[in-house]
C-alpha cells in the first residue's frame, strides 16, 4: 500500500540487464474522455497524463461488489506515485506509480504488484500505460 511516496531507481528495478528483457512490458492505451473534446477545447498532453493518473491515484475496493455477491472477493487495489531517477525509462510528462492488488483480508499479502509509466503516446494523440514487474517484489510490499 502507498503510505508514502517512494523513490525508485533503475538499478532496483532492472539491475544490469535490458529493461526489455528483465520487465513485463503491456503496453495499454487510454484515451481520456477529453480527447472526445472538439479540437478547439483539447487539454495538452501533460494535463491527459495528470487526469488519468488522478483516477488511477489512491486506494479502491470491490467490498460493493463483494456484499452484494456472496462469490465475488473483496479485493483492493491501491496505487501511488513513485520518482524514477533513470532517464532510460522516463519521457515527457511520464508520471510513475506502484499499483498493489491484494484481498482485503489479506493486504499484507499482496497477489499483483507493477509500476506503470503514465504517459502521452509518441504521437501525443493518446495517454499509454506501460506495465513492469518489480524483479523484487516483497522490497514493495506495504
Amino acid at each position: 500500500m502507498c503510505s508514502r511516496v517512494r523513490s525508485l531507481s533503475v538499478s532496483a528495478v532492472v539491475s544490469k540487464k535490458r529493461i526489455s528483457i528483465l520487465v513485463s512490458i503491456a503496453v495499454l492505451t487510454c484515451v481520456s474522455a477529453v480527447n472526445a473534446a472538439p479540437a478547439n477545447n483539447l487539454s495538452s498532453p501533460a494535463q491527459q497524463v495528470q487526469e488519468v493518473v488522478s483516477h488511477l491515484d489512491g486506494a479502491m475496493d470491490t467490498s460493493a461488489q463483494a456484499l452484494a455477491n456472496p462469490n465475488a472477493p473483496n479485493v483492493r487495489i491501491t496505487t501511488c506515485k513513485v520518482t524514477v531517477k533513470d532517464a532510460a525509462l522516463t519521457r515527457p510528462h511520464a508520471v510513475f506509480m506502484y499499483q498493489e492488488q491484494a484481498l482485503s483480508q489479506r493486504l499484507s499479502q499482496p497477489y499483483r504488484q507493477r509500476f506503470l509509466r503514465i504517459a502521452p503516446s509518441v504521437d501525443n494523440n493518446s495517454v499509454e500505460s506501460a506495465v513492469f514487474r518489480p524483479p523484487t517484489a516483497k522490497a514493495w510490499i506495504g
